[in-house]
Protein backbone atom coordinates (compact mmCIF):
# COMPACT_ATOMS: atom_id res chain seq x y z
CA UNK A 1 0.00 0.00 0.00
CA UNK A 2 3.03 2.32 0.83
CA UNK A 3 4.76 2.06 -2.27
CA UNK A 4 1.63 1.94 -4.38
CA UNK A 5 1.50 5.37 -2.97
CA UNK A 6 5.14 6.48 -3.61
CA UNK A 7 5.06 5.38 -7.27
CA UNK A 8 2.19 7.21 -8.08
CA UNK A 9 3.62 10.38 -5.84
CA UNK A 10 7.09 10.02 -8.44
CA UNK A 11 5.05 9.88 -11.54
CA UNK A 12 2.99 12.82 -10.89
CA UNK A 13 -0.47 11.47 -9.67
CA UNK A 14 -1.21 12.11 -5.88
CA UNK A 15 -4.54 10.43 -5.21
CA UNK A 16 -4.67 11.84 -1.43
CA UNK A 17 -7.26 14.26 -0.04
CA UNK A 18 -4.29 16.46 0.89
CA UNK A 19 -0.29 16.91 0.54
CA UNK A 20 1.97 15.49 2.58
CA UNK A 21 5.57 15.99 3.60
CA UNK A 22 7.83 14.26 5.47
CA UNK A 23 8.62 15.69 8.85
CA UNK A 24 11.61 14.86 11.67
CA UNK A 25 10.73 15.34 15.43
CA UNK A 26 8.70 13.02 17.35
CA UNK A 27 5.22 12.40 18.74
CA UNK A 28 3.94 11.54 21.99
CA UNK A 29 0.54 9.22 21.60
CA UNK A 30 -1.33 9.33 25.04
CA UNK A 31 -4.55 6.87 25.21
CA UNK A 32 -5.93 3.66 27.62
CA UNK A 33 -3.74 5.01 30.57
CA UNK A 34 -0.30 4.55 28.37
CA UNK A 35 1.81 7.07 26.86
CA UNK A 36 4.23 6.14 23.77
CA UNK A 37 6.71 7.61 22.00
CA UNK A 38 7.70 7.37 18.70
CA UNK A 39 9.39 8.94 15.36
CA UNK A 40 7.08 11.02 13.35
CA UNK A 41 7.56 10.15 9.65
CA UNK A 42 5.46 12.53 7.53
CA UNK A 43 2.47 15.13 8.03
CA UNK A 44 -0.23 16.00 6.33
CA UNK A 45 -3.68 18.70 6.85
CA UNK A 46 -5.31 15.77 7.58
CA UNK A 47 -2.56 13.49 9.91
CA UNK A 48 0.53 12.20 10.37
CA UNK A 49 2.92 8.86 9.91
CA UNK A 50 4.88 7.81 13.01
CA UNK A 51 7.14 4.84 13.18
CA UNK A 52 6.05 2.16 15.47
CA UNK A 53 5.15 -1.85 15.67
CA UNK A 54 2.52 -1.83 18.41
CA UNK A 55 0.86 -0.14 21.29
CA UNK A 56 -2.12 1.21 18.75
CA UNK A 57 -4.85 -0.44 17.24
CA UNK A 58 -7.00 0.54 14.40
CA UNK A 59 -9.80 3.25 15.43
CA UNK A 60 -8.24 3.98 18.99
CA UNK A 61 -8.51 7.62 19.32
CA UNK A 62 -5.48 9.36 21.55
CA UNK A 63 -4.34 12.53 22.42
CA UNK A 64 -1.25 13.66 20.56
CA UNK A 65 1.47 16.11 21.18
CA UNK A 66 3.58 16.79 17.67
CA UNK A 67 7.46 17.92 18.98
CA UNK A 68 9.19 19.35 15.43
CA UNK A 69 12.11 21.75 15.04
CA UNK A 70 9.38 22.46 12.15
CA UNK A 71 7.45 23.94 13.97
CA UNK A 72 7.86 26.72 16.81
CA UNK A 73 5.57 25.61 20.10
CA UNK A 74 4.34 21.80 20.80
CA UNK A 75 1.31 21.05 18.86
CA UNK A 76 -1.81 19.10 20.27
CA UNK A 77 -4.33 17.31 18.64
CA UNK A 78 -6.48 14.04 18.83
CA UNK A 79 -6.06 11.96 16.21
CA UNK A 80 -7.44 8.31 15.33
CA UNK A 81 -5.39 5.44 14.14
CA UNK A 82 -6.66 4.55 10.61
CA UNK A 83 -3.33 2.16 9.32
CA UNK A 84 -0.74 0.39 10.42
CA UNK A 85 2.03 -1.86 8.38
CA UNK A 86 5.70 -2.05 7.90
CA UNK A 87 6.34 -0.40 11.36
CA UNK A 88 4.34 2.65 10.18
CA UNK A 89 1.15 4.13 11.38
CA UNK A 90 -0.98 6.52 9.91
CA UNK A 91 -3.09 8.95 12.32
CA UNK A 92 -5.76 10.85 11.32
CA UNK A 93 -6.52 14.35 13.04
CA UNK A 94 -9.89 14.50 14.38
CA UNK A 95 -9.31 17.68 16.66
CA UNK A 96 -6.62 20.14 16.14
CA UNK A 97 -7.05 23.37 16.36
CA UNK A 98 -6.67 26.41 13.55
CA UNK A 99 -3.55 27.23 14.58
CA UNK A 100 -2.06 24.12 14.86
CA UNK A 101 -3.55 23.63 11.55
CA UNK A 102 -2.31 26.61 9.75
CA UNK A 103 1.01 25.57 10.89
CA UNK A 104 0.86 22.40 9.26
CA UNK A 105 -0.49 23.44 5.78
CA UNK A 106 2.19 26.20 6.15
CA UNK A 107 4.68 23.54 6.70
CA UNK A 108 3.67 21.10 4.10
CA UNK A 109 3.42 24.11 1.19
CA UNK A 110 7.14 25.30 2.10
CA UNK A 111 8.02 21.70 1.71
CA UNK A 112 6.30 21.52 -1.22
CA UNK A 113 8.43 24.49 -3.05
CA UNK A 114 11.44 23.11 -1.61
CA UNK A 115 11.03 20.05 -3.53
CA UNK A 116 9.91 21.45 -6.42
CA UNK A 117 13.14 23.83 -6.47
CA UNK A 118 15.55 21.12 -6.01
CA UNK A 119 13.60 18.76 -8.57
CA UNK A 120 14.22 22.21 -11.64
Amino acid sequence: LFEFHDILTEIGVNKRQFPRADLTGKAVLKGDGATLVAPLVCISEGGFGVQLDSGVVAGQVLTVELHSPAFREILHAKAEMRYGGQGVIGMKFTQVSPEAKGAIIQFVRQSQVRFTLKAA
